[in-house]
């Protein structure tokens, strides 16, 4: 049997082939390149929309916000509410009256009680105890004993009780302890 060769230019095939390979991956690389920069300009497009629709959004927050009462009128009645409640529980009520004792009227009593001669170097009260500690001051023990007796006869003080008395530089210095008398 005899071989017949049907293909007779071999070389000329081969071209063709390659030519059709060469065209198909240029155009597919075509392709891909028109795809991509197809691809870049859609996101530029879409993030212009975006930065658009978030600056609407936020000038519709804006205007939201200042059709409500706002953040201010808001900060000043909750600061108002709380110093009502604090005003309410400072203040004592008992049988539909106030019972707060004020400040000025035991340091009132306290000076009324002073004698002439007597300074106050240091003063406490307890809330809780409604008691009084009072430091003071004398140039001697008759002005001490003097201002003594003046606190066990107050009318604004009770339970005078005598802490401590010392000689100082420039006098006697004193201690008392009293619990003021509520009306």
């Amino acid at each position: 049997m005899t071989t017949i060769n049907l293909h007779q230019n071999q070389e000329e095939t081969q071209r063709k082939i390659s030519a059709r390979t060469a065209n198909g991956g240029f155009f597919f690389s075509l392709a891909i390149l028109i795809l991509t920069v197809a691809a870049l300009f859609g996101i530029r497009f879409y993030i212009a929309s975006v930065v658009k629709q978030n600056k609407a959004l936020a000038e519709s927050v804006k205007q939201q916000n200042e059709s409500l009462a706002g953040v201010n009128s808001l900060q000043r009645i909750l600061d108002m509410q709380s110093r009502l409640a604090q005003i309410k529980g400072n203040l004592e009520i008992k049988d539909g009256k106030v019972g707060q004792l004020k400040m000025t009227q035991v340091l009132d009593g306290l000076e009324k009680d002073l004698s002439s001669g007597v300074v106050v170097s240091s003063y406490s009260y307890d809330r809780e105890s409604g008691s009084v500690t009072v430091t003071f001051e004398s140039k001697n023990f008759n002005d001490t004993a003097r201002q003594i007796l003046n606190f066990k006869k107050s009318t604004y003080f009770s339970d005078a009780l005598l802490g401590n008395v010392a000689r100082a530089e420039k006098g006697v210095t004193s201690d008392m302890s009293m619990t003021v008398k509520v009306d």
